[in-house]
């Protein structure tokens, strides 16, 4: 069979598979996620693992609450928004509370990922080499295998969104109206689980255009009209937005805040205040102490001249979003050179949830993250990404770029909001950075093979003569 099928018509997603591919992939991300589970459980044990991350206690707290109808831990479901806790009191419910099943749950599903970006490459470049490399990427990622092992939002979110972006583009692709309304639906989901992913429908917009005033080259054909693709995008990019409002009308009947999560507050607010410690020039280790000394001051101000005994969480979203505000418009230029150095501190930092979960090892890890930064290795990723990037446009194939452009840069803008997450945020660019590094390898070993092959032809030559 060969390495490339054909480009120019729309292939139905079942021609894309290979068999022994999918196999060979989602057998090897089992077994080194179920390798690193054992080992992790050996060491410190699932119970262990799950205390020592405050935001999976959240979540448990949250789907218990949900199951007992009770109303406590809003602040929960005000800050990280209802759809991974409502997914944990359905798996809750299957497997009686357990975690070791839904940590294996989790771990199947971070598995099946490796295949639907081998869906995702095939789709955009069909390319059985980048496809296998994309995936096999996929399943060596460390954060990925990490964070299977966890109880947090990040691998269903992962799947969930992936889902919706392979349905979008067979959508552009076909027309077909099925396609269209199940990418809304997976996509509204995906943004109930992780509010992370709330501006993307604007990013849908973009490929649409895409798909419809560039060259007819490679996927996205838009063979039914200009005309009938946007009325199409509209209905899907409004379903989106329908699931969405669900909660954020729910939000502002209980906070009078009609938000996602308490993030849309707290994202701007840690701008404004690491600003403040990066201005007073304290060391890396005093700087959360001191983000955390300048919002408490708001709360106390706050409580100080409204007299009341304690914050509500609407209104502490309140107080934040407008400390922020008048923070960041004094120092504008200041507010943005701090968040593209918390951007690009995310998209190359390392996650650290990786030391909880082999904790004999904790030290060799540490010293091995030293060396990886002394020697910028951190840096690879984005490096070879960039790469992939330039190697579509320099191939003329625009709308492959946009797609994959599209994800990565997105999920680059929205890591710039927080610190010391490392790569845990960034952990949904994979879909992009697995392709665009597969382009790049896929490049460069067929340019070293061209070169050789020079080579050879210019020694046969002399010889000859």
């Amino acid at each position: 069979m060969p390495d490339v099928i054909e480009s120019n018509s729309s292939v139905s997603l079942s021609r894309f598979f290979r068999r022994g591919d999918l196999i060979f992939i989602f057998m090897l991300a089992v077994i080194l996620r179920l390798t690193l589970l054992a080992a992790s459980n050996n060491q410190a044990g699932i119970q262990q693992v799950f205390d020592n991350s405050p935001d999976s206690i959240e979540y448990m707290n949250m789907a218990r609450a949900i199951a007992s109808g009770s109303d406590e831990h809003e602040f929960g479901f005000f800050t990280f928004g209802p759809g991974y806790a409502y997914y944990l009191a359905s798996t809750n419910l299957v497997f009686g509370g357990r975690l070791g099943p839904t940590i294996l749950l989790n771990i199947i599903v971070s598995s099946l990922s490796c295949l639907l970006i081998y869906l995702f490459a095939m789709m955009l470049l069909r390319s059985y080499a980048v496809a296998i490399v994309a995936a096999l990427l996929a399943a060596l990622s460390y954060d990925s295998i990490t964070l299977s092992c966890y109880l947090l939002s990040d691998t269903i979110y992962f799947a969930i969104f992936l889902s919706g972006l392979l349905l979008y583009l067979k959508a552009l692709d076909s027309g077909a109206w099925k396609y269209f309304i199940f990418a809304g639906v997976l996509t509204g989901l995906a943004i109930l689980i992780r509010s992370i992913g709330q501006f993307w429908p604007v990013m849908m917009i973009i490929i649409a255009i895409a798909s419809a005033y560039t060259p007819r080259k490679d996927f996205f054909t838009a063979r039914f009209g200009r005309k009938r693709l946007f009325s199409k995008v509209a209905v899907t990019v409004a379903i989106v937005l329908a699931i969405v409002s669900i909660w954020l009308i729910r939000n502002y009947n209980v906070h009078g805040v009609p938000t996602l999560a308490f993030t849309s507050a707290g994202g701007p607010a840690n701008i404004a205040n690491q600003t403040i410690a990066r201005l007073e020039k304290l060391p890396y280790e005093k700087v959360k102490g001191r983000v955390l000394q300048i919002e408490a001051r708001w709360v106390e101000d706050y409580l100080n001249t409204t007299g009341q005994a304690e914050i509500s969480l609407g209104d502490r979203f309140r107080v934040y979003s407008r400390e922020s505000r008048q923070i960041i418009d004094s120092l504008k230029w200041e507010a943005v050179k701090t968040y593209l150095l918390l951007t690009w501190e995310n998209v190359n930092e390392i996650n650290y949830l990786h030391r909880h979960l082999l904790p004999k090892y904790k030290r060799w890890m540490i010293r091995a993250e030293y060396v990886i930064k002394d020697y910028r290795l951190n840096y690879l990723n984005f490096v070879l990404s960039m790469i992939g990037l330039g190697i579509l446009l320099w191939q003329r194939r625009f709308k492959i770029a946009v797609v994959l452009g599209s994800v990565y840069f997105y999920y680059v803008a929205m890591v710039g909001f927080t610190r010391w997450q490392g790569s845990r945020l960034f952990l949904p660019a994979q879909i992009a950075w697995a392709v665009l590094i597969a382009v790049t390898l896929i490049w460069a070993y067929r340019m070293f093979g061209h070169l050789l092959e020079v080579i050879r032809d210019k020694a046969t030559s002399r010889q000859q003569s």
